[in-house]
């Protein structure tokens, strides 16, 4: 299955956004970090969500 990107902007929105998606589909998304080719995969996004200085979205 291919991955899916999850949309662009604010990398804290995009984990919170990628975390409120649908479970199955979870596992496909990455981010990708504008202006690097870094791309971020669902567990290097589960790790940052999960750091206490990380921002919260509401």
């Amino acid at each position: 299955m291919p991955s899916i990107e999850v949309a662009r902007g604010a990398v804290a929105e995009m984990v919170a956004l990628a975390i409120s998606s649908d479970r199955g589909e979870q596992r496909r998304l990455f981010l990708v970090v504008d202006g690097t080719r870094e791309q971020l995969d669902w567990s290097e996004m589960i790790d940052l969500a999960a750091r206490a200085d990380f921002p919260v979205i509401i």
